[in-house]
């Protein structure tokens, strides 16, 4: 076993041990508000990218309407750069329980829930015209 199964390995057991799946999924799987991705872009354009790396942090819905959905903790930057690039595909951790929450669910459903598309830029140009976006792409 070389250096990199091993380290593989470890993470696995780890991630079992406090409750977390990593997997791939399609980036249209996640409820994300409007609101939510404007505040990132405003960050980006403002000269705040994203210092973290590695799979987006999530909550996956498991009842109701949207089950089967992920709702993002942590990786909004991440996420964005990732729509901007074209990608269709993000990798994740999912973590059970309610992340501290006082209610029963770890969130809470956006109203303005951002519409996903097979464009370019994954529906990105709805929010800033092209040139915006090619703009803020230079800054991920």
């Amino acid at each position: 076993m070389n250096r990199e199964q091993i380290i593989k390995k470890v993470l696995a057991k780890v991630a079992e041990e406090v409750g977390e799946t990593r997997k791939k999924v399609d980036i249209s799987d996640f409820l994300i508000s409007r609101k939510a991705l404007m505040t990132t872009m405003r960050n980006i354009n403002g000269g705040k990218p994203s210092f973290s790396r590695g799979p987006l942090e999530v909550f996956e819905i498991t009842e109701g309407k949207y089950k089967g959905k992920y709702m993002l903790t942590d990786g909004f930057h991440r996420l964005f750069a990732l729509l901007l690039k074209g990608n269709k595909k993000v990798d994740i951790i999912v973590y059970e329980g309610n992340s501290g929450s006082t209610s029963d669910t770890p969130y809470e459903v956006p109203t303005d829930i951002f519409k996903f598309t097979n464009s370019k830029y994954g529906g990105l140009e709805n929010l800033a015209d092209e040139e915006v976006l090619k703009d803020l792409l230079n800054k991920v």
